[in-house]
């Protein structure tokens, strides 16, 4: 029975070290989805200023008055120099940012997929040990039962 034991401490001991490896591996996966929502947060709120500032130059709205009235154009909207150089200072820097974030992004969700599949790996493995131990303890049950006169592994059965 010192054998037993001992294979089923060793097991144990297994078992409690992909436990760990899991439960810290979550923890950095709660982390990088902290880390991707905020990215796509900023990312969205970007590219949603971006397409404002570009509609507002290719806006078609004002073809009200063409197509009521043929033969007349519609009026064009008319931009300041300083404040067309602002939007275009802004869409610069609002593309570089972009760009940055995108780029963030694959990076958290490429390191999200490696800790998923190390999660999976983990356990996996401590699921695999535990069964192996409880296999193991059922078959000993057995044996020092003497085929289940004493007792059952699945502790249904116990006659005496």
């Amino acid at each position: 029975m010192d054998r037993a034991q001992a294979i089923v401490q060793q097991l144990g001991e297994e078992v409690n070290s992909k436990y760990s490896e899991s439960s810290k591996a979550l923890q950095s996966l709660i982390q990088f989805l902290e880390q991707y929502k905020s990215v796509v947060d900023d990312l969205t709120e970007a590219k949603t200023q971006y397409a404002q500032i570009v509609s507002r130059y290719s806006d078609n709205s004002p073809q009200l008055a063409s197509s009521t009235f043929p033969g007349v154009a519609a009026p064009t909207p008319a931009y300041s120099n300083s404040e067309m150089q602002m939007d275009s200072n802004e869409l610069t820097e609002l593309g570089t940012l972009i760009s940055e974030m995108d780029s963030q992004k694959e990076i958290i969700q490429t390191q999200m997929r490696k800790l998923l599949g190390d999660v999976n790996t983990s356990v996996a493995a401590m699921t695999d040990t535990a069964s192996q131990i409880i296999v193991f303890l059922g078959q000993t049950i057995d044996d020092i039962s003497m085929n289940g006169i004493y007792g059952s592994a699945t502790l249904n059965d116990v006659q005496l």
